[in-house]
């Protein structure tokens, strides 16, 4: 599996190229002839698996980003108290 890059917040062309691709994708499942039901279902079940595998692959990435970023919240508060704590212990 790849190393998990940093969440970012998509921008507004990241989002629609998203979107243009899951049209397209369904425009061209509209417009096969219908003759096949169980091929056109086939499609569909994997065109809804990729974007299932999109949505997991993005909360994967958000969730993973959003801890690091709380540890090292964490980690930063942690040492502010522990600096204040040993300032306060020498000039006493």
């Amino acid at each position: 599996m790849k190393a998990l890059k940093p969440w970012k917040q998509p921008n507004k062309a990241d989002i629609i190229l998203e979107q243009h691709i899951m049209m397209r994708r369904l425009l061209s499942l509209e417009n096969k002839i219908f003759v096949n039901l169980n091929q056109q279902m086939k499609d569909f079940k994997v065109h809804q698996e990729i974007i299932e595998n999109r949505k997991k692959w993005f909360l994967q990435q958000y969730n993973f980003s959003h801890r690091q970023n709380k540890s090292k919240i964490y980690q930063a508060a942690t040492d502010k108290i522990s600096k204040s704590k040993s300032s306060k212990l020498m000039h006493q």
